[in-house]
């Protein structure tokens, strides 16, 4: 039996559909199917995240509160430590790329 996948209609904005656009002819795809695989890639992300908003609704609102305030002060280090991965990932690029 073959099971047909459900269709979510989504907007964009120009940036976003633009870069979508490149990398499906990059990859020599649609841009729905990359759009498509970005979404099936952060599934499990959104499973951890759903499971954390539900276990948090189980406290009392005091304790959400100081909860979210820790994952604020948390956020300009897991911000620096992005942009130095990025940083990285493109210095290894340009190096396998010959340009530095």
């Amino acid at each position: 039996m073959v099971t047909q996948r459900q269709r979510v209609a989504v907007t964009l904005n120009e940036d976003t559909r633009e870069l979508m656009m490149r990398l499906a002819e990059i990859e020599g795809t649609s841009a729905s199917r990359v759009v498509a695989s970005i979404v099936e890639a952060f599934a499990p992300t959104a499973r951890q995240i759903i499971d954390a908003a539900e276990a948090l609704q189980q406290f009392p609102e005091a304790q959400r509160r100081d909860i979210a305030a820790a994952f604020e002060a948390m956020a300009p280090d897991v911000q620096e430590k992005l942009g130095a991965a990025q940083e990285a990932f493109s210095a290894a690029l340009n190096v396998a790329g010959g340009t530095k």
